[in-house]
Parts: C-alpha cells; structure tokens; sequence
C-alpha cells in the first residue's frame, strides 16, 4: 500500500509484488485444498472403518452371550468341584493303624451254628403261633379230644371210607342191628359228599334191610331209630358244633354216637 502511494503500476517492484501475491494465493489455495480433501478422505475412511454389517452385530452379540453363560456354568462347576474336594476330605478315615492287629486262629463271629439253631427255633415259634392264630380265627376242630368235647354221645368207630374195615361191620351187627331206619347227619360235610356217599354205600351194603337217611336236617332225622353223626378233623367249626348240640337239646332225642371220617375238606371247600 506504502509503494502504490509512490509509485504507479507500472513500476517493477509494484509488478514483482503483484506476481508474487498472485503466486502465494495460487499455494495458498492450492495447499489449503488439499488439506481439506486430505481432511475429508481422513473422516471417510474412519467413517467406513466403524461401520458393520447387521449379521456381524448379530454374531457379536451372540457370542458375548454365550461368553457370559460359558463363564457362569465354568463358575458353578469350580464352585461344585471345591464342595466335592470337600465332601471327600471329611469322609476320609481319621485314623489308622499303627500297630498289626492281632488275628484268632478260629473266628470269633458269625457262629452258623447258633445262627442257624436260633433260626430254626424263631421259624418252629413263628409257625406254631401263626397256626394258633389261623386255628382261632378259622374256628375249625383239629382235634379229636375237643370233637369229643364238643359233639354229644360218643365215638363209635373212626372210619376211613377208601379202606372199610371191620368196625362198620360190627357197627352194623352191634348198635344198628334190627333197625328199620337210620340216620346220618354230616357235621361240616356236605351230604352228597365223596366220602360220605362211600360211607353210605358201604353202611347200606351191611344193612340191606334197613333205610338209610342221609341228611343235615334233624327234622327228618328225628323220626329214625338211631341218628349217627360224621364229620372229621377239620370240617367243623365251633359255632356249628355249637349249634348242633342246641339243635339236638331242643329236639329231645338222644344220638346214638357219632363217626370220625379221615381228614376231608370242608363243606364249603368241597362244594
């Protein structure tokens, strides 16, 4: 400006100056566009660089998850690996031997022997109660002295209907001889019975002359000569007994006795 107000245009100095700004705005330019494109080409590349796809961010994600949960069951494992280390330590045996022990040529126990007799006793004990028990909750008469208890008149014969023998004969000949109509009352036997039909025929084929009545009914039974009871070990219960003898006692007639059948089911079993 100092130069322009003392010399015109036309001087060199004032053109060497007007060259050399126009030069310096010309870098200027020049180096601050570059700069700006540098600049800008910078920001894109940074730009591009944090971008992702959507499946990269998706995967990412998933593998933080699987990162957690992998790290949460290595913790629970570590946590039940230590407990384990912890449970085994304290059943570990405290103590241990110092010296050798000291061994019996024979054994001190188990002794098989007494084991074994005890056994046997508790199994003869448990069995004989158990059958107690069965008996009186079963009711049934197994034995002969309390049938001769229980059953009025007396014992005539004790018979076995698959092999006759000579007491019904002697029945046939003794207490029966001369009647015109006898009767057999089964006691815990079913009438038509096996072993009550044999007994029948047999007692029919000693006393041809006589007729036979077989029947639980002491109704019908009431008008023979003779009235003969049979049953065996194990057919009667105590109640019918029972019943029987009030039965009899209301009747007003006495029995001449009664027979022993060898062991044959119960009525209800046999029916």
């Amino acid at each position: 400006a100092n130069l322009q107000a003392k010399f015109t245009n036309r001087e060199d100095s004032i053109r060497q100056l007007k060259q050399r700004r126009a030069v310096l705005i010309a870098t200027l330019r020049r180096q601050t566009y570059g700069y700006l494109l540098a600049k800008r080409t910078a920001a894109q590349a940074r730009l591009a660089a944090a971008e992702r796809p959507k499946g990269v961010l998706i995967r990412y994600r998933e593998l933080l998850r699987d990162a957690a949960r992998d790290e949460a069951t290595l913790t629970r494992l570590e946590t039940e690996r230590q407990a384990l280390a912890l449970e085994q330590a304290r059943k570990q045996e405290p103590w241990e031997l110092i010296s050798k022990p000291t061994l019996l040529d024979r054994p001190v126990a188990p002794k098989k022997g007494r084991i074994m007799a005890l056994g046997l006793l508790a199994g003869l004990v448990a069995g004989c109660g158990a059958a107690l028990v069965a008996d009186r909750r079963s009711g049934r008469v197994f034995s002969e002295d309390e049938l001769q208890q229980l059953l009025p008149g007396p014992l005539l014969a004790q018979l076995d209907p698959q092999a006759p023998s000579g007491e019904l004969s002697l029945l046939a000949r003794g207490a029966l001889a001369g009647s015109h109509r006898v009767a057999l009352v089964p006691v815990g036997l079913a009438p038509k019975a096996p072993a009550v039909q044999r007994l029948l025929s047999q007692l029919q084929h000693q006393l041809p002359h006589t007729e036979l009545h077989c029947s639980a009914d002491l109704v019908g039974a009431a008008g023979c000569d003779h009235q003969l009871l049979i049953t065996s070990l194990g057919s009667a219960t105590r109640s019918q007994l029972a019943s029987l003898r009030q039965q009899l006692n209301l009747q007003g007639r006495p029995i001449t006795g009664w027979l022993l059948l060898a062991h044959q089911p119960p009525a209800d079993a046999a029916a």
